[in-house]
């Protein structure tokens, strides 16, 4: 398969790339009553999510008692993400997926809920939602905290995006290599199936870079024709050093009860540290996710920052 790749809109979209974990606020955004958010937290909810790939809403204690899959369902339409998507991964098989999964290892709770792979206390590596799914194509994920788990299960971040520009400037050949549409595979081992989606770890689409990093043991690179062995190593080298503690694009926290994550599928990656449970208090999260990215609406007050709209 013939690989080019527009040099002067790669360097373009690296030029612009802004998602970045420099100057994360040390509080996340706090709200008494998901059913009475106001405008300013939404602004602010929408601000840190394109600044920083990803934002976080603490529901303080006291307010109105609502289920799990209603606040995601509130805060979803507040940010204008359209309806879920659920990959068609989860609607075959044992596993029949609404639109909101369960993580969690209490298999006595709500089980059509329970999501067939991260019901377990280990770690999860870096990784993008959507594993057969086209690079880019879901946009956003929401988790929700319903309960931590007594030890650990802190959330782990990549800056892909940032991380793939600042590879750009400093080996694009390299970056060239990462391209390609058929380099990366991203294999299901889910539901009975094994099927594979090659494509490219980052894309430009619309003048922006979209990545797919994920590095979980079902995603592997392949040397394929028309790549140089060698570039591609030195790409993967380079994403890999930066995609660890310490570096200014690893970021990490540990989400508690009541509080919510929305990130940004197709510029970040995530994971999770191992954690442990107890007889008492068992992890639960809740987890969706949507094509669109949240948007301000169009009656919002003026004087906030300009937020792109996809």
């Amino acid at each position: 398969m013939a690989h080019e790749v527009n040099i002067e809109k790669l360097m373009l979209a690296s030029q612009k790339e802004s998602t970045t974990f420099k100057n994360v606020p040390s509080s996340p955004v706090e709200i008494n009553n998901v059913k009475e958010i106001s405008r300013s937290a939404i602004h602010e909810l929408v601000n840190r999510y394109y600044k920083h790939g990803f934002a976080v809403l603490d529901i303080k204690p006291g307010h109105v008692v609502i289920n799990s899959v209603e606040i995601i369902n509130i805060i979803s339409k507040l940010l204008e993400l359209g309806s879920p998507f659920i990959p068609p991964l989860y609607q075959q098989g044992d596993y029949k997926a609404g639109v909101i999964s369960k993580i969690s290892v209490d298999d006595e709770l709500q089980k059509d809920f329970l999501h067939p792979s991260f019901h377990k206390t280990r770690g999860l590596k870096l990784h993008s939602d959507g594993t057969l799914q086209k690079i880019g194509y879901i946009k956003t994920s929401i988790m929700y905290c319903k309960l931590p788990g007594v030890t650990g299960g802190d959330n782990t971040f990549f800056n892909a995006s940032g991380a793939f520009a600042a590879l750009v400037c400093k080996d694009l050949s390299a970056a060239i290599a990462l391209m390609h549409p058929m380099v990366f595979i991203r294999q299901a081992n889910v539901n009975g199936c094994d099927d594979i989606n090659h494509g490219p770890t980052f894309t430009i689409e619309n003048g922006e870079i979209f990545s797919a990093y994920s590095v979980t043991e079902t995603d592997r690179w392949e040397n394929v024709k028309g790549v140089n062995g060698d570039d591609l190593a030195r790409g993967i080298n380079f994403l890999d050093l930066l995609a660890r503690p310490n570096s200014p694009y690893f970021f990490q926290f540990k989400l508690t009860a009541d509080q919510l994550l929305i990130c940004a599928n197709a510029k970040i990656s995530h994971g999770r540290t191992p954690y442990t449970d107890s007889p008492s208090t068992r992890r639960c999260l809740y987890r969706s996710l949507f094509l669109q990215r949240p948007k301000f609406s169009i009656n919002m007050p003026s004087g906030y920052a300009s937020i792109p709209v996809c």
